[in-house]
């Protein structure tokens, strides 16, 4: 079922027989209503996804079990036996014997197979079915099982995850390959790089991205949350009246041609919506500008000011498009350049994609000493998930052994406040005394 499908369903509300009040049509019409409203809060990409394990676990029900896929009916080998007399749950062994199923005879990954079990999730609950055996131990188990063994293997295969993080001195060589083209599409693709890094962005957050363009990143669905140029302001400091001084003057895009460079302080944007933000309540970002120097590698501020002038986005189009959003930035095009840099540089080129950006800009604010709940914000993840992404750099590896080695860092007295421990016949423990038994 596609979102497509909700005028229609929507539209029968109209119909003369659809009375609102408790009558089976109204609430037919609003059980499927709910039902296509829940498939439209998904982009079409996981949906699709959805679809592939839905219909593996459908084909393993009735070609395998020879049973219902909602339980319904169980299959013969169960109703022969007395599992269930023996407490066994039926839903549990129906779908720990799929996620067996689809690893063993059907060769997927751990990784698969987990991503079926939750498409099987989403599905069954459409169907009207109670997913609280979800839950169950053995259910929960055997998914983490599943995903030691797909980890596992790719470590023994050198297959793990090796993308290494971009940093300051990536993206600025990034930076100068992609002006160098000379084209709307460098100067575009120029200012993703740099707002990848800074703001710690999904791929599918600055860039349209068709179907037809490969992606090597797992975490981007569909170009649905990509920012519009009404999503973006520039913060200019200007002397509208001489009697009330500067004054800060709040600019589109479209509009940053007629303000000068160095009135420009800042720049506020928000993502419209992206993986942890369904509902498309808005992620807000301010950046003030930090002019380059010593410490600072690159202007992206001024950068994104300098995109505006040029291209002059407009309304709901794409920030990083032109000629009125009609043309933007080939994904691939990018991907190519951020290998071709990569090797330039003496970096694996073949793990270089466009995540290694958000990599690096988490990696330099753990490196910098921000605390992770920070770095979780800006980077919109809802766990601590981002730590499998962070590398550690030379700084923080030199904090780390100067805490270490540090003799005042934790001290005997600090053991002797927190444990049991004896000293002179007498057991202490967070000050108190006890004598021995």
């Amino acid at each position: 079922m596609h979102p497509q499908g909700i005028p229609t369903i929507l539209a029968t509300l109209q119909d003369k027989d659809v009375v609102p009040g408790p009558n089976s049509n109204y609430i037919n019409v609003l059980m499927a209503n709910s039902r296509i409203r829940s498939f439209s809060s998904i982009t079409y990409g996981t949906l699709e996804n959805y679809k592939v394990g839905w219909s593996a676990y459908v084909s393993f029900c009735c070609n395998i079990l020879q049973c219902s896929p909602t339980f319904t009916d169980r299959f013969k080998e169960w109703r022969d036996s007395d599992r269930e007399r023996e407490g066994a749950e039926y839903q549990v062994v129906v779908i720990t014997g799929f996620a067996e199923h689809i690893m063993l005879g059907g060769k997927q990954s751990g990784h698969v197979v987990c991503k079926y079990m939750t498409a099987v999730r989403f599905m069954l609950i459409h169907c009207g079915v109670n997913i609280d055996f979800m839950q169950n131990p053995l259910v929960r188990g055997t998914r983490v099982a599943m995903e030691k063994v797909a980890r596992k293997r790719e470590v023994d295969e050198g297959k793990g995850d090796k993308r290494w993080p971009a940093t300051t001195a990536f993206v600025t060589e990034l930076s100068m390959e992609l002006a160098s083209w000379q084209s709307y599409e460098g100067h575009a693709l120029t200012v993703g790089a740099q707002m990848a890094f800074c703001f710690l962005l999904r791929c599918s957050e600055y860039l349209i991205t068709s179907k037809n363009q490969p992606r090597e990143e797992e975490d981007d669905e569909d170009p649905v949350h990509t920012i519009r140029a009404n999503d973006v302001w520039l913060e200019f400091e200007e002397t509208l009246d001489p009697a009330k001084g500067k004054q800060m003057v709040l600019v589109r895009p479209m509009d940053a041609h007629k303000h000068k460079l160095q009135d420009l302080i800042a720049v506020d944007f928000q993502i419209p919506s992206s993986k942890t933000d369904q509902a498309g309540l808005g992620i807000p970002f301010y950046s003030p500008r930090l002019k380059v120097g010593k410490k600072v590698a690159f202007d992206v501020v001024e950068t994104i000011y300098n995109w505006s002038v040029l291209a002059r986005p407009a309304g709901l189009n794409p920030f990083l498009s032109w000629d009125n959003g009609t043309k933007w930035p080939s994904y691939r095009k990018f991907n190519a350049t951020i290998k071709k840099v990569a090797a330039r540089m003496g970096l694996d080129a073949s793990k270089a994609t466009t995540h290694v950006l958000r990599i690096g800009g988490a990696t330099a604010m753990s490196a910098a000493g921000l605390p992770d709940h920070l770095i979780m914000v800006w980077g919109r993840w809802k766990s601590l998930a981002f730590l499998l992404y962070t590398r550690l750099s030379k700084a923080s590896s030199a904090c780390a052994m100067e805490a270490i080695m540090d003799p005042a860092g934790f001290t005997n007295d600090d053991v002797f406040r927190n444990i049991f421990v004896t000293r002179d016949g007498v057991k202490h423990k967070k000050g108190k005394k006890t004598s021995n038994a």
